[in-house]
């Protein structure tokens, strides 16, 4: 991602000692608004906000979004509502023809839930 520049990151990392060249949307209750030109913070709570950003960067061309934080948007918004943005999130990224990376553990969640989840995800194995 970085060295193409493609691709929309949701994080729960601090992106402020790095400079990205590609959208990173910094998940976090500290502050809100822009940190730098690719990077923005974003409340856990404001997912409809998100999604909204996230679209326009994939009508803008990129085709890869990553998210490494959704645990922690179950802990802030409950699971339904993380599960719902969730598969807002993948059916507008199929619609641009892009791929979405959930980067999570079968571990953090109930069976019941970690089913729902794997039943919508193409599950990766990194080897």
């Amino acid at each position: 991602m970085q060295q193409s520049g493609n691709g929309v990151l949701i994080t729960r990392s601090s992106p402020q000692k790095m400079a990205f060249t590609f959208p990173v949307f910094w998940i976090t209750r500290i502050i809100s608004g822009r940190i730098s030109e690719n990077a923005m913070a974003i409340s856990p709570t404001d997912i409809g906000i998100l999604l909204d950003l996230v679209k326009r960067h994939l009508e803008k061309g990129h085709s890869l979004v990553v998210i490494d934080s959704f645990e922690y948007l179950v802990v802030e918004n409950g699971f339904e509502s993380a599960l719902k943005f969730l598969l807002s999130l993948k059916d507008i990224v199929m619609n641009f023809n892009g791929t979405l990376i959930v980067i999570t553990s079968p571990s953090l969640y109930s069976e019941k839930q970690w089913g729902m989840i794997s039943r919508e995800l193409e599950k990766l194995k990194l080897e």
